[in-house]
């Protein structure tokens, strides 16, 4: 199979429904729209309703805790995500890679999926266990660590479990999948807010949910023959896993470091005021404001991520600079575009929507959220530049900019603390670290426009 089918799914597997498509492909030859651009609206769209999902779960979640436990599920649910992040080691990128060129690595590449999640729940035990994390989060109880040590595990062997989906290029089961994953969250949430308060249940809620993904996902891969049984005898193909092994990680280390330092980045300031800082109930009742802030940031930046993500593979199969550089233009203009519709949206109907979805209390959280908007646009643009970066080759661009936006959030946390807490102090280092980061990018990919 070509390198252009395997990144060019044909619009039907992307699940968009037949009477959108067939509508837009009767449109007169000179407004065609391109199949790039069709493929972007399916990818757009299965998205789109992924976001609304978990939007609609997170307020419920909202809904059913105080402000205060809404800090604590912020901070535990994005905990279990940094941990997925961290100990992905990278070889999410590395099974789409190796199995785009061999498929009869599938069933060695999944022992090694599941055997660096098993170790995940081995490590996160051992520090609970030596109070090593109790002194870096002590916030969090000890069932708290108790989720973390049975999340971080499925969640991560979940997020393994899409990314086979996208190396055997099946882009319908990948959405089907990820929608009913979203669904059974969704679900349990709204069925289970009104009864109960407890914000680690909506934290098992999740795992729950990726926990089903997992299973269904393997029952799936074992009936359509692409995990072969007998191939998972460590005995018997130790060498074997050995030698993937090796090739896999020597191919994504840059992508994991330059991954793990932009998710510490965007959770920086939630996890240092949660943690680290000692505060009243004032301040507590902050922390779950902008924490509502914060998800809703999360949940209007999908889009534009989405995009970044889908455009990576056009970038690399792209022959010249000037053609990579002219889609990662036509996104950043896309991006540019949605967050000055959002910022004309949050200045006009963001109070009565926060009233609306979350109570009266949360108004007060819309001046972060209006405040967060450009960490959100510069983060969007990394994003682009990002895909064009991968679609290159990785470059070591990818780890010292976000590292430099990390060291100045580090050294800028360190010096607010010696003043009285206000969480605005900390949204505005966040947009300068993201800034810092993004003009970094910029300096590259402008490096590159000039060899045009």
């Amino acid at each position: 199979m070509s390198s252009e089918k395997l990144f060019s799914p044909s619009l039907k597997s992307w699940g968009v429904p037949h009477l959108i498509v067939s509508a837009l492909r009767q449109l007169p030859n000179k407004v065609q729209i391109s199949s790039t651009t069709f493929e972007i609206i399916n990818s757009v769209l299965v998205r789109f309703f992924i976001l609304v999902m978990g939007f609609a779960a997170t307020t419920f979640i909202t809904r059913a805790l105080s402000v205060e436990d809404r800090g604590k599920y912020a901070i535990l649910i994005n905990l279990v995500n940094l941990l997925m992040t961290f100990f992905t080691l990278g070889f999410h990128t590395s099974i789409v890679y190796r199995l785009s060129k061999n498929k009869l690595t599938f069933s060695y590449l999944y022992i090694i999926a599941f055997s660096i999640s098993l170790l995940s729940a081995f490590v996160i035990a051992i520090a609970s266990f030596l109070g090593e994390a109790n002194s870096l989060f002590s916030e969090l109880s000890h069932l708290d660590f108790y989720v973390l040590a049975l999340g971080g595990p499925i969640v991560l062997f979940s997020y393994f479990n899409s990314f086979f989906f996208l190396g055997i290029n099946n882009f319908k089961n990948y959405n089907i999948f990820e929608l009913v994953k979203a669904s059974i969250f969704l679900v349990l949430t709204s069925a289970c807010f009104a009864i109960f308060s407890n914000y680690q249940l909506f934290v098992l809620l999740f795992i729950f949910s990726n926990l089903v993904h997992s299973l269904a996902s393997f029952i799936f891969f074992l009936k359509h023959k692409n995990l072969h049984l007998h191939k998972l005898h460590l005995k018997n193909n130790l060498l074997k896993l050995i030698s993937i092994f090796k090739k896999s990680f020597g191919y994504s280390m840059i992508s994991y470091v330059s991954c793990s330092l932009a998710m510490l980045l965007s959770r920086y300031s939630l996890f240092f005021i949660g943690s680290f800082l000692e505060m009243d109930s004032s301040g507590a009742k902050m922390l779950g404001l902008y924490s509502v802030a914060l998800a809703n940031m999360d949940t209007i930046s999908i889009l534009p991520s989405t995009l970044a993500f889908f455009i990576f593979p056009k970038i690399s199969l792209a022959e010249s600079i000037k053609s990579k550089i002219k889609i990662t233009n036509q996104m950043i203009g896309v991006c540019i575009l949605f967050f000055i519709i959002i910022g004309i949206l949050s200045f006009t109907i963001a109070h009565f929507l926060f009233g609306l979805l979350y109570g009266p209390i949360y108004h007060a959280s819309v001046p972060m959220f209006q405040l967060l908007l450009p960490s959100g646009l510069f983060l969007s643009i990394i994003s682009c530049i990002s895909s064009f970066i991968g679609g290159i080759g990785n470059q070591k661009t990818m780890i010292y900019a976000p590292l430099s936006g990390l060291l100045f959030m580090i050294i800028s946390s360190l010096f607010l603390i010696r003043f009285e807490f206000d969480v605005y102090y900390f949204i505005y280092a966040q947009n300068m670290a993201y800034f810092i980061y993004l003009l970094l990018y910029v300096r590259f990919y402008s490096i590159k426009w000039k060899e045009i």
